[in-house]
């Protein structure tokens, strides 16, 4: 097994295939610690470099039949990417609900991993998630 560390905390890169996995967070708490810096690093704005409120924010996300609620991918103990889906996300847009949000794959494993896109696959997952919990509607932006 080939590993090697990148920005991303530890993450260990296999050149063997393993089958990507999505959960709730909740069933995998053991990934909520680098959720939570995956997100205070990517949207430092939003949590103003603060761990603790990205710690807080995905304690809230422990949820799997309401909202909100994060879903996280994984191969083995490596975590691949995350979503969450949120009532909101844009206080300007208050009537648009639910959201696809925090939505972030590893650098590592962006592109094809294992010939699977992990993010298609998240996104798959969330609005599936959605559509479970009687939502045919999902809203998302991103700057840009």
């Amino acid at each position: 097994m080939l590993c090697y560390t990148n920005e991303y905390s530890c993450l260990p890169y296999w050149k063997e295939i393993n089958p990507v996995e999505i959960d709730f967070l909740i069933d995998r708490p053991e990934f909520m610690d680098t959720v939570a810096e995956w997100c205070c690093r990517a949207w430092p704005r939003y949590y103003d470099g603060d761990l603790n409120r990205a710690m807080a924010d995905q304690r809230l996300h422990l949820n799997r039949d309401t909202l909100p609620c994060t879903l996280v991918a994984y191969a083995e103990a490596a975590l691949l990417g995350t979503i969450a889906l949120l009532r909101e996300d844009m206080e300007i847009r208050p009537k648009y609900s639910p959201w696809l949000g925090s939505f972030f794959v590893a650098p590592a494993y962006r592109g094809r991993y294992q010939r699977r896109s992990v993010g298609l696959e998240l996104l798959a997952a969330g609005v599936t998630t959605a559509k479970r919990m009687g939502f045919p509607v999902l809203y998302s932006w991103t700057p840009v």
